[in-house]
């Protein structure tokens, strides 16, 4: 702008404008203010606690991993240092594009919840600035330029064919479910270890859903998602008694047993379905897997072959494909090995399906 008066006018009419569009394309911040507010105020408190892991500081961890692996560390540098160019040419053309990369990083660094999908916004902004960077060092070669920007762009780009590649694979959690409806009797109590997101793709039976129901109720929960799974009409699809095997059970709940073999045989569960992964969120307690070492499994699922070498995953998503190792990985979701804690076992041949 040519005087302040005139900047501050035209700021006026951005920050009207980004508002009046904000409020259009969500309503209900204005129309339900009150549960807005109340969903703001705990993502704040969310994103400042953290959620499980505590990784460090927040700034380091999203360019040492979040941006490394999201861009590849040629490609990162590049970024950096033209990011560091344009501050040193104070173009007032760049300063949107600095101030939005500095300005996002600070906030999303900040707190100690800090997902690699939180630096998703910065991966567009990088980009551009490293084609800042890779303009001016190549103005005079536009050949060489080009291939700069190939060789760039050839990690990102590889692994995320990878990345596709391997989200167009069946997940495991689909095929888990899949084999124990096609082999486990319809009504069985199946115990399940680990956490709901390595939960196979199985549809509990309606008094479990209506027990859970009474025990989450009394718990002080409102249990939305077990009322529409009740509600839901029925399907053709076999459905079990699940048993969530845990060390844990601070709300009391019926369908949660302790971490012991003891505890599921007299539940009444024939099966027990062990998740492995690398996120904590497929833990096994080492009790339990000492337990069951000695038992046969009546199936298995590899999900990765890794060995020595360890992929590079979000640590706190409950996301189960990393950010780098790809080729050791065969879909998307965790391994499993199935026992049978009943002589059925003896009926029903081992599967490596």
């Amino acid at each position: 702008p040519d005087s302040a008066r005139a900047g501050s006018r035209e700021v006026a009419v951005l920050l009207v404008v980004a508002a009046a569009t904000f409020f259009m394309a969500s309503p209900y911040v204005l129309l339900d203010a009150a549960t807005f507010a109340q969903h703001l105020a705990f993502e704040a408190r969310h994103f400042g606690r953290g959620h499980g892991e505590v990784l460090g500081n927040g700034w380091w961890y999203h360019l040492s991993v979040s941006l490394r692996y999201g861009l590849g560390l040629p490609l990162l540098l590049a970024s950096l240092g033209g990011l560091a160019w344009i501050a040193g040419q104070r173009d007032r053309r760049m300063t949107p594009l600095l101030l939005a990369v500095v300005t996002y990083f600070i906030v999303s660094g900040a707190g100690n919840t800090l997902f690699v999908r939180y630096a998703l916004p910065l991966i567009p902004l990088l980009c551009a600035a490293a084609a800042v960077w890779l303009a001016h060092v190549t103005r005079e070669t536009q050949a060489t330029g080009i291939v700069l920007a190939l060789l760039l762009g050839s990690i990102p780009l590889s692994r995320s064919v990878q990345h596709v590649s391997l989200l167009s694979t069946v997940d495991s959690r689909v095929l888990a479910g899949q084999w124990i409806e096609s082999h486990v009797p319809e009504g069985e109590t199946i115990a399940m270890a680990g956490t709901d997101y390595v939960r196979p793709a199985l549809l509990p039976t309606r008094s479990w859903l209506s027990g859970r129901l009474i025990d989450v109720r009394r718990a002080g929960l409102a249990g939305r998602r077990l009322q529409i799974a009740l509600a839901a009409s029925e399907t053709d699809r076999p459905r079990y008694d699940l048993l969530e095997v845990r060390s844990e059970n601070p709300q009391a709940l019926r369908s949660v047993v302790p971490q012991h073999l003891d505890s599921l045989i007299e539940r009444g569960a024939r099966w027990l379905l062990l998740p492995e992964h690398a996120l904590s969120y497929a833990d096994v307690d080492e009790d339990l897997r000492r337990q069951a070492a000695g038992l046969s499994s009546v199936w298995r699922l590899e999900a990765s072959n890794c060995g020595a070498d360890m992929p590079v995953y979000d640590r706190i998503d409950a996301y189960f494909l990393p950010l780098s190792s790809h080729g050791c990985i065969t879909r998307p979701g965790p391994s499993y090995r199935l026992l049978n804690l009943t002589s059925l076992s003896e009926t029903l041949p081992p599967s490596n399906w």
